[in-house]
């Protein structure tokens, strides 16, 4: 092999292989590149060829080989294709197709680019990361100098496989730092996710967030964090969001700003997702042609444009004055007092076919005619609706029981046609179910071990999620299904996602505080759904495929959604809807409500019974989440601060364990004076946590990306967690020494806390922990499938079972079970929630 004596670098004519190398093309850090000439099939390639400092270390060179293997196997237009790689002498080097144009970094030494241009080159970047995190790979290093634009606007994302060796190669000493200008150092750094600025594990969600800072600087010019050195920039990569008001679409800037999340939870998850954003953008057609216009023509038409925008205004405030009220037309069908479950408008759409359970009755299933009062029942007591088929079947539950989640039944499958006759049991364990446009079809929701999972067609799993999903619907051309999808269970905040039958899922809608009820359009181009984004009234929202939201329909009662007919027609339940707060301590003759506002949640009660904890979430409490300590004598509630989810009181009732809002953090909030304090617990969705007895250490149930939940162990300083029990629900002994888990399926087990083999206990399936005795040798379980719930003590070392008590409200209208029951330590005092949900079915005619 020939080199230049003074630079090193390969000269003209050397043969490397079956390549003869025509000109350098450049260098750097990481090797130098040559345009060269295949011999074989006369064709012009770019070979790099790795410095001697890599290509001495027999490590490194063999991850070389392994990185390179798998980014040619990447066949994709915005990807670099790699051609060969191959060894001459002591030499690596790696061959690729050679491209002709500008890095985008040295395109953007001239400033930022058109909003059009910066869109699609986004899309093109954001396919092409989408491909190789298909294929396992995650870059790295995605920059503006490794995203390169040919001369006809194509991008290609160079240096695939290359990052990794780039790390190997920082981690001992001879970095990349040292190889290149400072410049060049702080380019890399400015781009790095905060996991990759802490050191910890990436994953493909790391790209995303590099892609983030691309497209910022794409569509701003500047770069997305700043500072006058590493540390700088690490240190406003981690704690400081870039200045979004600097983009001029806000849709562009809520694609950014997802793309920066700090938490790698909370950012897209796929960059399929992105381009799917991106080009959303590009169909809304709402001003990126604009953005590319000369400046000096859109000045000289400024004057004409504010003149016409101004007589615009003015003509729309007078058609909105004065235009005529949407005809809306609201058809009562039902009116007796109870819940509303499920309603479908038959075949023919002349009718209704609902689910409800009225009074203090069984549920049952009822059809009604739309051109005649009254209902009538079809004979299925005890049986809730699912679905109704296009041909005229029933899909129902049978024999529903609570299991994991609070805010779905688990049933028996069954099917019936609609004209009578019995039904036919199918499968068990099914939350809920949805036929296709055709009948010949359904889409599943099962609960598992590790959460819940949609099958569509049955049998056929595209997503599980460790939390839940509810009010899977498919659309009329059978080749998606829309569903609300739940990051924790017990709890029904949501967004609205869409899934097509290869399984690439699609979060549409932003998050809300409550979310019930889907339908899609007729058209199929939207899916409307009830939700609230605070508290517990909810409205009707419709969301485009592309993710464009809007409101529907508005009014002082809460909605529900059950269905949409295919010539626009609605079914929409008014409901009135509380969650009610319940104490009896030793003294009282009978309960008394210790409601706060209008969501009272119940979420622990203290040793003594003195004292419970209310979780207020509904419009009372405001935009956010609120937890109240509250005397169980009636007196006012104090208020201690925010809350995500369940509270819960240390083992000395001296303070209050809660969770933040985002749930990757614990909140501890003193009873008496003092500040709370924050604890994150990253890479973690928190459900419930508490202290144990020492005060130094902390207990959760939580659930990492792709695991269903279960307990953990840490302490106050953030340690990283110890996973001490299975998947299941988890609740600790009074003296810290066991968790008690109970899985989705199975018997219920004590995990010893400080490590050792479980312990099986004899408490049936279904059942829930109320507390413990105060010596820790008794459960206070709760049955919680039927009114009045039954709540027995169980000797967990005997198996010994006795009665304890039994509760339910005075008023059982639209009561569907107990929440959250709480029994002090003595068993003498106790206290429970319980949903009041009243609510009547309406068809409306109008709504657009």
């Amino acid at each position: 092999m020939e080199y230049d004596k003074h630079s090193m670098s390969l000269t003209p004519r050397t043969r490397l292989g079956p390549y003869e190398i025509l000109s350098p093309i450049g260098a750097g850090g990481m090797g130098e590149v040559y345009k060269a000439r295949d011999t074989r099939l006369n064709r012009d390639v770019a070979i790099k060829l790795l410095p001697p400092s890599l290509a001495a270390d027999e490590e490194r060179l063999r991850r070389f080989r392994l990185e390179a293997q798998s980014a040619s196997a990447l066949n994709h237009p915005n990807i670099l294709t790699v051609y060969d790689i191959g060894t001459d002498g002591q030499s690596p080097y790696l061959v690729t197709e050679l491209l002709e144009g500008e890095s985008l970094g040295s395109r953007l030494k001239s400033g930022k680019l058109g909003v059009t241009r910066a869109v699609d080159y986004g899309k093109q970047i954001a396919s092409g990361l989408a491909a190789a995190h298909a294929k396992g790979i995650i870059h790295r290093d995605v920059k503006p100098d490794n995203l390169f634009i040919t001369k006809d606007g194509r991008v290609k994302i160079l240096d695939f496989g290359l990052a990794k060796l780039a790390e190997a190669h920082a981690a001992d000493g001879a970095t990349e730092t040292v190889a290149t200008s400072a410049g060049t150092i702080m380019g890399t750094a400015a781009y790095m996710s905060p996991e990759q600025a802490r050191g910890q594990a990436v994953d493909a969600r790391s790209d995303i967030f590099s892609f983030g800072c691309v497209l910022y600087e794409m569509l701003t010019g500047e770069r997305a964090f700043q500072g006058n050195t590493s540390a700088d920039l690490m240190s406003a990569i981690l704690v400081r969001d870039p200045d979004l008001k600097a983009i001029e679409l806000p849709s562009l800037a809520r694609i950014v700003a997802h793309c920066l999340e700090k938490v790698p939870e909370q950012r897209f998850q796929s960059a399929t997702d992105i381009a799917f954003d991106l080009d959303s953008v590009t169909q809304l057609g709402s001003g990126p042609q604009a953005a590319v216009a000369p400046a000096s023509r859109a000045w000289k038409r400024l004057p004409w444009a504010v003149a016409a925008v101004l007589a615009l205004a003015c003509a729309a405030l007078v058609w909105m004055h004065f235009r005529p009220k949407p005809d809306l037309r609201f058809h009562r069908l039902t009116f007796r007092r109870g819940a509303i479950q499920a309603a479908r408008f038959t075949p023919d759409g002349n009718g209704v076919v609902y689910s409800a359970r009225w009074e203090d009755e069984p549920s049952e299933i009822f059809t009604a005619r739309l051109d005649s009062p009254g209902s009538r029942p079809l004979g299925f007591s005890g049986a809730t609706l699912f679905s109704v088929s296009s041909t005229g079947e029933l899909a129902l539950a049978q024999n529903t029981r609570f299991e994991a989640n609070s805010f779905a039944r688990a049933g028996m499958l069954a099917r019936a046609p609609l004209a009578g006759g019995a039904p036919r049991a199918m499968e068990d364990g099914i939350d809920f179910a949805d036929w296709s446009a055709a009948g010949d079809e359904m889409v599943l929701l099962r609960e598992t071990d590790q959460g819940t999972q949609l099958e569509f067609p049955a049998g056929r799993v595209l997503y599980k999620t460790a939390g839940y999903i509810s009010e899977p619907r498919v659309s009329p051309a059978g080749d998606r299904v829309a569903f609300l999808d739940h990051p924790v269970t017990n709890d029904n905040r949501g967004s609205v996602a869409v899934i097509d039958r290869q399984g690439n899922k699609k979060t549409l809608s932003s998050e809300y505080a409550a979310s019930e009820g889907v339908a899609w359009a007729p058209k199929g181009d939207e899916i409307w759904f009830t939700a609230a984004k605070t508290g517990a009234r909810m409205e009707l929202v419709a969301v485009t495929l592309a993710g464009r939201e809007r409101v529907v329909l508005r009014q002082s009662n809460s909605l529900k959604l059950h269905d949409i007919a295919r010539d626009g027609r609605v079914l929409l339940a008014n409901m009135e809807t509380r969650m009610k707060a319940i104490f009896r301590g030793p003294a009282d003759s009978r309960e008394r409500e210790v409601s706060w506002l209008d969501w009272s949640l119940l979420t622990a009660i203290s040793r003594d019974g003195r004292f419970i904890l209310l979780s207020e979430s509904g419009e009372g409490a405001g935009e956010n989440e609120a937890i109240y300590l509250r005397e169980s004598n009636g007196a006012p509630a104090v208020l201690l601060g925010a809350a995500g989810g369940t509270s819960a009181f240390s083992p000395d009732d001296q303070s209050v364990v809660s969770l933040a809002r985002d749930l990757h953090a614990v909140v501890i909030y003193p009873v008496g004076p003092g500040q709370s304090r924050r604890i994150p617990i990253p890479g973690y969705v928190v459900e419930r946590a508490g202290l144990f007895p020492d005060g130094r250490r902390l207990w959760f149930v939580g659930s990492e990306k792709g695991r269903g939940a279960r307990g953990y162990v840490t302490d106050l300083s953030g340690a990283k967690p110890r996973e001490a029990t299975p998947e299941g629900h988890v609740y600790l002994s009074p003296d810290g020494a066991y968790f008690l888990c109970t899985p989705p399926a199975g018997r219920p087990h004590l995990y010893p806390t400080a490590g050792g083999e479980p312990r099986e206990i004899p408490m049936a399936a279904g059942g829930r922990v109320a507390g413990w005795s105060a010596d820790g040798q008794e459960l206070f379980v709760l049955d919680r499938n039927g009114l009045p719930a039954r709540v027995s003590r169980l000797n967990w070392k005997t198996g010994h079972r006795a009665p304890l008590l039994e509760i339910s409200p005075a008023d059982r209208a639209g009561v569907d079970g107990i929440e959250t029951p709480a029994i002090a330590l003595d068993g003498k005092a106790y206290a429970y929630s319980y949903m009041q949900s009243l609510s009547e079915l309406h068809m409306v005619e109008g709504l657009k």
